[in-house]
């Protein structure tokens, strides 16, 4: 048997290895089985121990960009960001996986392999779902998320949402794993009702994968390409801002997108042009030579206009309250409309309360956040849904922004701290964006202002495209709610499901008295 530690190791790298750079997705189906052996065979102390270093170790593969980031935003040391970074793997990731380590294996020492084939994948959907709505919330990159490219496997979105791709690719994992565990003398010491017919664990995840495959075409074939009548575009212009801009970066950073707009749009006309989030550092309202220049470029287009801004707002008593917002300015060049970010960025945006007592020289609220889903009236472009940056990583603010009304999802982000150098950052950003064409069956629309810009359909298809470090204009059709799918009709359902039967199975597990292991 391989040690904890090396199983934990090497389940980790692989884990890494399913995601950019590297993206070897056929990774995914095995990460989980090194890790998953050791389990039954120890204690449940060192069972968390283990989750720890797993989940600490692919957090550290798959995000170590973000340490570099840490420290060019905050103006840090090095040093200072790397335990910043190692505080956010475990309190993020790590804690989680730790205590689905735990659970699996009392799963695994306590019930028999026809039950853990789902129960323990129930629980890493648990810990994904724990991961997204936990303390301040960070779901970057799932295991569901590696298949991003294998449009008819992760279809089953449209049902389940994205964690029911994650759960399809644990089951496997867990059946190879049971498979193995049960093979006379393979594990001697393993308290395991044997399986007579071992392979059948294995024809059962195959025939899962199989019908969702099935399942995926069938929807796909529903869903073809190029069926907008809305067209975009989404403008690039490359252009990074330090953290503190002059007079001088913000008149730079407009004229980069002025310029690019008025370059790549030549001869085109959309019915909506979108620029990034922080595209302006300045109060659109009060700033005149700024807002002359988006009022140029709406009218000479003919098109509306979604930008990034701050927003000030006069609270009574209370002062100014800030907003990170998306303006639209309507074809006639006049401000029609706006949306306040309502998922900020934890320590970036906002101080999260249990870790303000360690930051009492830290400002606690940036920004305020806002309260309505951004559902805008814009005429000929109809009624695009505005997420603002990581916003677009949660399900269930997706799903309120299309049930308000959103004909199409409009994704506004500044990656441009996260991409320093070649970081494989704005690759993974972009890769989770299928999931939210999918889960609503809207198509889905990202203008970041160093990329990945690009347009993807609602079966997630990326179907225009700018690439991360260029200059340019990702020009493409969209159109309304292709289809009421059941996630978007249902929400949470499927999380909820996996609770009951993975805390039912564990209870039952629990009545079996004692488990033999080996501590």
């Amino acid at each position: 048997m391989l040690p904890g530690a090396l199983a934990s190791i090497l389940s980790a790298a692989l884990y890494t290895g399913a995601f950019p750079p590297y993206e070897f997705s056929a990774a995914a189906w095995v990460v989980l089985v090194p890790f998953l052996l050791v389990l039954p065979r120890i204690s449940a102390a060192r069972r968390f121990l283990l989750g720890l270093l797993f989940g600490f170790g692919f957090a550290l593969g798959v995000t170590s960009w973000s340490i570099d980031s840490i420290a060019a935003y905050f103006e840090i040391p090095w040093a200072a960001a790397a335990a910043v970074a190692a505080a956010m793997y475990l309190l993020y990731v790590a804690i989680y996986v730790g205590l689905f380590a735990v659970a699996a294996g009392s799963l695994m020492q306590r019930t028999h392999p026809a039950v853990t084939i789902t129960a323990i994948p129930s629980l890493w959907v648990l810990y994904e779902y724990a991961r997204t709505y936990g303390f301040a919330g960070l779901p970057w990159e799932f295991l569901g998320h590696s298949q991003h490219e294998n449009l008819p496997l992760i279809q089953i979105a449209d049902l389940t949402g994205e964690l029911g791709v994650s759960f399809v690719i644990v089951l496997v994992n867990v059946a190879i794993a049971e498979t193995l565990r049960s093979l006379p003398g393979a594990f001697p010491s393993d308290s395991v009702t044997p399986l007579r017919k071992p392979a059948l664990l294995l024809l059962a995840a195959s025939a899962t994968v199989v019908g969702t495959t099935a399942y995926g075409k069938m929807r796909l074939a529903e869903f073809p390409p190029d069926s907008g009548d809305v067209l975009l575009a989404l403008v690039q212009a490359n252009a990074t801002r330090p953290r503190t801009p002059t007079a001088v970066d913000r008149a730079k950073a407009i004229l980069a997108y002025v310029n690019t707009t008025s370059r790549f749009l030549d001869g085109k006309a959309p019915h909506l042009i979108v620029w990034p989030e922080y595209a302006l550092d300045s109060y659109p309202e009060s700033d005149r030579g700024q807002y002359h220049a988006l009022s140029q470029i709406a009218t000479r287009a003919k098109a509306g206009l979604i930008f990034g801004a701050p927003r000030g707002e006069e609270r009574e008593g209370a002062g100014v309250r800030l907003y990170n917002s998306a303006y639209f300015m309507s074809q006639d060049g006049t401000l029609a409309g706006f949306y306040d970010k309502i998922r900020l960025l934890p320590f970036a945006e906002y101080t999260p309360a249990l870790a303000a007592p360690l930051l009492p020289d830290r400002e606690q609220d940036i920004f305020a956040a806002g309260k309505r889903p951004g559902v805008i009236a814009a005429g000929q472009a109809k009624r695009p849904g505005i997420l603002i940056c990581y916003e677009a990583l949660f399900p269930r603010l997706a799903r309120k922004t299309v049930a308000a009304g959103a004909d199409y999802l409009v994704n506004i982000s500044n990656d441009g701290w996260l991409g320093l150098g070649r970081s494989p950052a704005p690759r993974q950003h972009f890769s989770m964006l299928p999931f939210r064409a999918i889960e609503n069956r809207v198509f889905v629309a990202r203008a970041a202002t160093t990329g990945i810009s690009g347009i993807i359909d609602p079966a997630g298809r990326t179907v225009s495209f700018v690439d991360a470090d260029r200059v340019g204009i990702a020009l493409g059709k969209v159109g309304s709610p292709a289809a009421s799918p059941l996630v978007l009709r249902w929400g949470d359902w499927f999380p909820l499901a996996a609770f009951l039967w993975s805390t039912g199975a564990l209870g039952i597990g629990l009545t079996r008295g004692k488990a033999v292991g080996n501590g």
